[in-house]
Order: structure tokens, then C-alpha cells, then sequence
């Protein structure tokens, strides 16, 4: 701040006078955030500072000042952070104390909820608020760059703080302060405070601020009697922050790979991929942590790791997890690799950072290496039991190559899959997959999947290598995307630019890395670090409040290294604004809407600017009192909504509503089948209709804001079902399949009740219950032609056993054998829950395959080399099921298809 604001000769006074007038505050009353005081008091003590420079510059007429003044002062950019401090000092300090932390001091959303007390929601609103009230009072001083003098003031390099400054500013208030630095303290702030506890309060702000490490002995004066103040001034009294509701503690143990107490390790919350892990502290010489979060963290990871281990860490899907965490810290295998570019030149100062981590129980990355041979390379990967998810921008675990090319990643844990992402200035971003094994050989995996890739289809799948812990990586010159975005003028006006947007680049491969930028005031982009490519996808996000559409570019790369140019303009729609409320009590919902063209429109049909806006596209969502804004295509469109899923827990989104169902006035736009309603797409495409509403609407181009609330139906009384396992005792904490009529995955349920949604539809529903830590499973179908509550008993699982031979009779050895279950809802639970890994066929073609629910028709998955077949279903005859506990044995079984020679 006094870097800013003040030439280079007078920074340091004004720094130390800071820290002066904190010393005198320290053992007062607080407000909840010291880092906007301590950048209110340095905005003060600037202001001072030139107001005092102007009187001496009147009295010393034109005298030449001697020191050098800074580059930014040279171009009047002190006058523009003047400007800014000004208005940030008139703003509210609820909405000054989230820009000062996000903006000036760097941090998240979620850390500044911390400091302040708040939920990271009540942050988001006040920065958005703060930033308006900001942007419209530097408007009005006719600053046009708005916001963006925000950002740059962010942005401007501070430099590292000199050890020199740090001891003159404990000088100073230990009580030996300059002249000049004692008069911008205002005389009555030096009072011969120098006790212990008001210097440490300095130390503690020094060490926040990032001004290095102090070293050398801190020596406080004897306690000498308070003196008067002879000028006391004013303080403002901060209300104390609310306690946040879902405020959660959250309790555990950390042990290391023996199963002893983990003293000292570092405990991290991972809330969502894109936002850096929150550092919740360190064990106790027990290795047990519990540790307050200013969200419940429900939905959330918690991660540990320390030194010489990898990290442990565990899902909280449940509020019980959240009091009882524990986390085994695993044996670690450092991944070492070396970078280098195509001419064999190291890449220094590259970025090497984890992306992810898969494993799965058993300590063994099997489950991901015995499919990978014969998987499908259209499909997704094996799916694991246990993943963590990192920010692609975050540091945990990320590491920097040296002057030689070469990194060490530790902490990621032996047997596991570790996704790593290389980035660094002129090369192309690169993700690269590790198998944490000792002196693993990736080239026989490698080899087999490449095989599986059909000829025409080289172009379009990607299949990323493997690679072991020892990687030997050749990264790509980047290629460079620029240009710019405008927003087209209305009534024959030109094209406006158009700043803020947000650009992300995407391509036909799927192992192309999604890059993004933003446009500045003059709605220039530039998107580095991508992959050369036969084509790309660019695509623009749309303003609802601007009432502007999605765009979205195809791009033909010439070849050669030289920057790609792309102009994008986005075009104006029709604005749709309402509320989404509830139909029972009439109150907002947090939800969500989105509009999609119909098959008939011909200007998303014709015009390629319109083609973009899909339902998924145009997708907006509500604010606090449930209002909303989205822009559709002029023409025949419809207007979905339901509820915002991230605002839900356990059950999926909107099921406590009636589904969304077909606008019966305009009946040819939608199609039903088994279960599904589907509208056409321009193009004569299909996709499922979403949420709680729908209704399509003629919109004529160029109209007025169309108004229309979104009214949500609730859904009828649900059917309750009792959990019981054989001896009839109730079962608590189970995850179920089937509580709506479509597919929604596994859903949690904390007590020995569960609830099935939706079953007016008279359709039979088959519900799966699984209890994860005994491992039982029970299933049970429902209609809906009773009222009451029904119960199911969970028990032990089965295994099928089996033998595969050919139509000659003899064995088939080396087979992949998996199930699939017949209902769809069922097979997600199971596969989600079990992490079932498939069984390969012995040298006389036997196999077992366990976790099979009792009950349940499933149908066997062989494959061998490039062929599949599928056998079953199983059992056709239920009497013969598969009984709880038991096992199925299928005796010989014959494929279909000729596996011989393979």
C-alpha cells in the first residue's frame, strides 16, 4: 500500500509508522479482520504523508526533489491508486474488509470466510456487492478503467521486504522511531509501550504480512506505568461476527503406515477441485486433530501427510464421519522425472503439479492394471474406490524442475495412480499418468492399449501413456491462441469490446487440455500452454446480464508453430427473467434455469452464431431470493428449470419436486420412452428434458424481457422403507439406489429409514441397499399402489463361480471376466460401492467373482484381446437366484463368439 501510494523516499517511514500506531492499538478491542486495519491505517498514514509533501513542496516553490520517483507515479498511476484508496475507504467495511483480503491480500474466498467469521457465501455477495459500489463510484470520477485499476493494484509487484525494514520497524516501537516517522505516528501514539505482549502483536503481523523471518534476540523494556493518551482517537467497534450454523468440528486420528499415531503431520479440507485445500493445522503427539471449519464439510476430503509418507485421506459423506475421521497415512514412491523439450534442451523452472490420485483397498493398483490391457479406449477409465481430487493451479504436493530438467514429487503414496501435469512458459501443457510401483514397466500396458485403438478412430481417441515412477518426458513448443471478443451493437451500431469474458479452449482429442483466459477492457485474449492440434473448439461464455449468448468457434489449425488468431462476437438473445418458487408456500428456491432452441428454430438451425447456445450452455442460477436472468435464441425456445443441486445433500437434485413434464401445447417438440422425456434439437438431435419445469415460449428477435416464473410442483408423499439385517435388528447408514424413477447414483442415508420419491407413475422400481462397513446388500421392488411403509433386510453378498471353455471344450485362459447387473440404478450402487475388480480366467478357464447382490439378473462380461462377448442374463430362472451368502456356481460356459487363436 505505501508502495503505491507514496514515492520511494517516503515508504519506509510511512511502513514504520504503521506498525507504530498497531503497537499502541494492540491491546485494545479488534475488529474481525487486522488486515484491513493495518490498509486502512497505511491508507491514512499515506494520505498524511502527501498531504504534508504538499505543504513542504509550497514552501520549497520548485525546488528539484532529489530522490527518484517510481514509474508509477511518472505515469499518474499514483493519482489512479489514490483514487481507489479513496473509494475503498468510503465503502462499508463489510464489503471493504472482502476486497482488501481477495484482492489486496491474495486470498481465497474460503480463507477469507475464515478471517471474517462468515460462510463463504456471505463473502461471495459482498464482494460482488462491493465491487459494484466501487465500479460505479470510480465511473463516476470518470475512471474508465473501473475494476480493472482493482486488479492492477492486486497485480503490481510489491518485492520482497528488505531485513533492514523489519528491524527498523521493531526499532521504532520498541520507542526509537525517526523524526519523520514519530510525526506521521501523530506524537501521542509514542507512549513507551513496549510491553512483551504489544511487540509480539507487531511480530505476529510482520510474520502475516510476509516479511521474512525475524532472527536475533526480541528484548522488551520493563512494564512501566500507562500514560495518557493526549489524543485519543475514535474506534470503531466491529460487531462481533454470527456464529455460522453449519459450523462444524471435525475430529481424528492420523497414523502412519504401521498403525501408529502420526505426531505432527499436516491435516488438509479439500472442498471442491478448484479451489486450494484449506490447511486445517497439525496432530498431536497422539497423532488426533479436531479442528473448527466454517462449513460443516459435508461432501468434503479430508487429507493428511507428512514426511517420508504418502498422503492418507478420506471422503465425509456422512455427519457421523465428520466426528470419528480416521486417516492411515500409506508407504511412499517418490515419482522422479526429468523434462525436456524437442531438441533435447531441459525445461527449467517447468510446473509439476498432481492433478489427482486413484487407489482402491488392498494397497494395489491391480484394480487399474489388470482392465487396462483389454479396456475399451472409448471408455472411461476403471473406476477406483477412493480418488482426491487437487486445483489445477494449486501447490499441494507440486514441485518446480531445476536448472537440469528434473523434479522429485514425494507424498503421493506407493500402488497408486497419480495424474501430474506439466506447464511452464512456452510449452504445452502435458498430463502424464504414474503407477506409484517400484521399477514398474508401463511399455507392455502401453503396447495393448494402443492395439485396441481401431484405425479410424486414431484421430479421435487419446489414450494417455502410462508411465512409471522414473518418467522420461519430451513436451511440445505451446501453441499460442489470441484475439479478441466484442459484443455486436444493436441498431446498426459496431461491435463493442467486450471485457471479462472468459475463453476456454477445447479440441476433438480427448486428451486435450481445456485452457482458459479472460479478455481485458479492450476484450483482447491469450491462451497459452496449449497442445498443437489438427482443430480446436473455442467457446465463449455467455451474459445474462447483458443479455448475450454463448458462442462457440471451430478452429482449423495451419501448420507450423506461428499464433492462431480468433475473433469472437457475441450475439444478443432474448432475455427471460422470474423467480423459481415453490408451488406449496410460495417461497424462492435455490435453483437453477437454462433455455434450448427447438428443432424448428431456424436461426440456431441456420446461423452458426446461435448454434452454441445449448441448454447446458445457457445454464444460470438463482440469487438468494430466488430471482433469475437467462438469455435464449429468438424463435421457438424452451425454458427449463428445477432445483440448484449444490445446494442439496444426500438426495439428488429436485426430487422432492415433480419431474419436469412435456408443454402439452406444444406437443411435437418432446418424445417419451422407457421412462424418458426428450425434446428435439436443431438438427433433429435429442436430448433428456431436466429438472422440475418446463414451457416453451415463440420469442421474437429483438423483444423486450420476457417475465415468467418458475413454479415447482412438489412431489407427493414418499413411500418409507425400514432397513433390517437378518435378525431383524435396525441398520443405520446405508447407500440405496432407486429413491426417484430415473437413475441418480448412490444416495446416503444416515438413519434406518429411507424414503422412494416419485412412484405415482405405477411403475415398478427396483431399489439396492448397500451397508458399506459389514458389507450387506438387499434389493426390494416397488410400485406404487401402497401407502405403507415396507421393510428390506440386507445381508451378506454371494460370489458366481465359473469355467470358460471353447466349443472344442478346452479352457480359455486370461480372460477378463466382470458382471454387469441388468438394472441400471443397481450396477452404479454396486460398482460405485464395491469397486468390484474383474476376475481373470486360470489355466483351466476358472474364475469367482464376489460382492454379487442376492436376487439381482446380471449378465457376464468376457473379454479376451480385441473381442468381447456378453453372456446371460443370469439367473433366468428365479427360483435358482443367487441366495444371500452363497454361491452361484455357472458350471462350463461357452462363449458366443470364437475366441480361439487370440
Amino acid at each position: 500500500m505505501c508502495r503505491r501510494a507514496l514515492p520511494a523516499a517516503d515508504t519506509e517511514d510511512a511502513c514504520q509508522a504503521v506498525f507504530v500506531v498497531l503497537a499502541r492499538k494492540a491491546a485494545g478491542r479488534w475488529q474481525p479482520s487486522v488486515a484491513n486495519w493495518l490498509y486502512s491505517t497505511a491508507r491514512k498514514v499515506c494520505r498524511d504523508a502527501r498531504r504534508a509533501a504538499g505543504r513542504r513542496a509550497k514552501r520549497e516553490g520548485r525546488a528539484a526533489i532529489p530522490e527518484a520517483v517510481s514509474p508509477a507515479d511518472q505515469m499518474t498511476a499514483g493519482e489512479l491508486f489514490a483514487a481507489l484508496d479513496d473509494e475503498l475507504d468510503r465503502l462499508p467495511p463489510i464489503y471493504r474488509e472482502p476486497l482488501v483480503l481477495c484482492y489486496l491480500d491474495g486470498l481465497t474466498r474460503e480463507d477469507a470466510a475464515v478471517r471474517l467469521g462468515v460462510p463463504s457465501g456471505t463473502v461471495k455477495s459482498r464482494l460482488e456487492r462491493g465491487r459494484k459500489s466501487l465500479a460505479g463510484a470510480l465511473a463516476k470520477r470518470g475512471l474508465a478503467l473501473g475494476l480493472g485499476l482493482l486488479t492492477l493494484a492486486a497485480t503490481s509487484p510489491a518485492g520482497a521486504s528488505p531485513p533492514q525494514l523489519v528491524e527498523s520497524i521493531l526499532a521504532a516501537v520498541g520507542g526509537k522511531p525517526s523524526a519523520s516517522v514519530a510525526a506521521l505516528a501523530q506524537g501521542g501514539v509514542m507512549n513507551r509501550l513496549h510491553t512483551t505482549v504489544k511487540l509480539a502483536a507487531v511480530v505476529l503481523a510482520l510474520a502475516g504480512l510476509g516479511f521474512g523471518v525475524l532472527t536475533g534476540p526480541l528484548t522488551a523494556r520493563p512494564r512501566k506505568p500507562a500514560e495518557k493518551v493526549t489524543q485519543p482517537q475514535a474506534e470503531v467497534k466491529a460487531e462481533p461476527p454470527k456464529p455460522d450454523a453449519q459450523e462444524r468440528t471435525i475430529r481424528g486420528k492420523v497414523v502412519d503406515p504401521n498403525g501408529k499415531p502420526a505426531a505432527g503431520a499436516e491435516v488438509f479440507l479439500f472442498r471442491d477441485e478448484h479451489d486450494r485445500p484449506e490447511r486445517l493445522g497439525v496432530t498431536g503427539a497422539d497423532g488426533t486433530f479436531a479442528f473448527r471449519t466454517s462449513r460443516d464439510g459435508l461432501g468434503a476430503s479430508v487429507g493428511a501427510r507428512a514426511e517420508g509418507a504418502g498422503v492418507g485421506f478420506v471422503r465425509l459423506d456422512r455427519p457421523s464421519s465428520i466426528e470419528a475421521v480416521e486417516l492411515r497415512l500409506v508407504a511412499d514412491e517418490a515419482i522422479r522425472g526429468r523434462v525436456i523439450d524437442t531438441e533435447g534442451k531441459p525445461v527449467a523452472g517447468a510446473r509439476v503439479t498432481p492433478l489427482f490420485i486413484l487407489w482402491s483397498p488392498g494397497q494395489s493398483a491391480d484394480w487399474f492394471l489388470n482392465p487396462w490391457k483389454t479396456r475399451d479406449p472409448r471408455h472411461p477409465f476403471p473406476a477406483p474406490r477412493e480418488q482426491l481430487r487437487l486445483p489445477p493451479r494449486g501447490s499441494f504436493l507440486a514441485t518446480t524442475t531445476d536448472a537440469d530438467g528434473r523434479f522429485v514429487v514425494t507424498g503421493t503414496g506407493a500402488e497408486r495412480v497419480v495424474a501430474l501435469r506439466v506447464s511452464g512458459t512456452g510449452i504445452a501443457a502435458t498430463d502424464l499418468y504414474v503407477i506409484t510401483r517400484p521399477q514398474f514397466d508401463p511399455a507392455p500396458y502401453n503396447e495393448a492399449a494402443a492395439k485396441n485403438i481401431r484405425p479410424d478412430e486414431r484421430d479421435r481417441v487419446f489414450v494417455p501413456p502410462l508411465h512409471g515412477p522414473s518418467v522420461s518426458l519430451v513436451v511440445e513448443p505451446e501453441k499460442v491462441i489470441r484475439g479478441t471478443v466484442t459484443a455486436a451493437g444493436s441498431d446498426g451500431k459496431p461491435a463493442r469490446p467486450r471485457g471479462g469474458a472468459t475463453v476456454t479452449l477445447t479440441g476433438p482429442l480427448v486428451g486435450l487440455i481445456r485452457q482458459s483466459a479472460r479478455t481485458d477492457a479492450e476484450g483482447r485474449y491469450e491462451i497459452r500452454g496449449a497442445r498443437k492440434a489438427t482443430g480446436y473448439v473455442l467457446e465463449v461464455a455467455g451474459d445474462p446480464d447483458a443479455g448475450l449468448l454463448p458462442s462457440r468457434l471451430a478452429l482449423v489449425d495451419p501448420p507450423g508453430q506461428t499464433p492462431l488468431t480468433a475473433n469472437v462476437t457475441l450475439v444478443p438473445g432474448v432475455v427471460i427473467t422470474g423467480r423459481v418458487v415453490d408451488k406449496g408456500t410460495g417461497r424462492p428456491v435455490a435453483g437453477w434455469v437454462a433455455t434450448a432452441p427447438m428443432v424448428d428454430n431456424q436461426l440456431a438451425t441456420n446461423r452458426p452464431e446461435y448454434a452454441a447456445a445449448t441448454w447446458d450452455a445457457t445454464r444460470s442460477y438463482t440469487k438468494p431470493d430466488g430471482t433469475f436472468r437467462v438469455v435464449a435464441v429468438p424463435g421457438p425456445v424452451l425454458l427449463m428449470g428445477g432445483v440448484d443441486g449444490r445446494k442439496e445433500r444426500n438426495l439428488p437434485a429436485g426430487i422432492r419436486y415433480k419431474p419436469a413434464v412435456a408443454d402439452p401445447k406444444y406437443a411435437r417438440y418432446f418424445n417419451a420412452r422407457d421412462g424418458f422425456t426428450e425434446f428435439y434439437n436443431p438438427g433433429s438431435s435429442r436430448s433428456p428434458l431436466q429438472g422440475n419445469y418446463c414451457k416453451v415460449f415463440e420469442l421474437k428477435e429483438g423483444a423486450a424481457a420476457v417475465k415468467n416464473d418458475v413454479v415447482l410442483e412438489p412431489a407427493d408423499a414418499p413411500r418409507l422403507i425400514a432397513v433390517r439385517d437378518p435378525n431383524g435388528n435396525p441398520v443405520k447408514g446405508v447407500l440405496v439406489s432407486g429413491v426417484g424413477p430415473v437413475s441418480s447414483g448412490a444416495v446416503f442415508v444416515e438413519s434406518d429409514t429411507c424414503a422412494a420419491y416419485h412412484l405415482e407413475r405405477r411403475v415398478d422400481r427396483l431399489m439396492v441397499f448397500y451397508e458399506p462397513t459389514k458389507k450387506l446388500y438387499g434389493s426390494l421392488t416397488l410400485n406404487g399402489d401402497g401407502k405403507e411403509p415396507v421393510t428390506v433386510t440386507v445381508a451378506p453378498a454371494g460370489s458366481v463361480t465359473g469355467r470358460l471353455v471353447g466349443a472344442d471344450g478346452k479352457p480359455i485362459a486370461g480372460a477378463v471376466v466382470r458382471f454387469r447387473l441388468d438394472d441400471r440404478g443397481a450396477d452404479e450402487i454396486v460398482g460405485a460401492a464395491t469397486g468390484e475388480t474383474p476376475a481373470v480366467t486360470g489355466a483351466d478357464g476358472s474364475f469367482r467373482l464376489d460382492t454379487l447382490p442376492a436376487g439381482l439378473k446380471f449378465t457376464l462380461l468376457v473379454r479376451l484381446g480385441k473381442r468381447e462377448d456378453e453372456l446371460g442374463p443370469y439367473p433366468t430362472d428365479p427360483a435358482a437366484g443367487l441366495k444371500p451368502d452363497a454361491r452361484l456356481d455357472l458350471g462350463a460356459i461357452t462363449p458366443k463368439k470364437n475366441f480361439d487363436g487370440e
